[in-house]
């Protein structure tokens, strides 16, 4: 993610934390499990939007939409 964004691993970690408040990988997994839910509403199976959204599995998915609600 770093390259496309043409910067170092560690750049692109304190811009993000400046520019968004959180960790380059906390950003990303907000990213993520928005989108999965956008996918759920509209009627998309678990198992496909955990495939579009980087889940190794379904089971996977659930288990950090569970972890993002505490």
């Amino acid at each position: 993610m770093a390259s496309r964004a043409h910067l170092s691993a560690g750049q692109l970690a304190v811009r993000c934390l400046a520019e968004q408040g959180r960790s380059t990988q906390q950003w990303l997994r907000e990213l993520r499990l928005t989108q999965a839910r956008v996918w759920l509403e509209e009627g998309l199976s678990v198992a496909e939007t955990a495939r579009r959204s980087g889940y190794r599995s379904p089971s996977a998915l659930t288990a950090a939409q569970r972890r993002a609600r505490r």
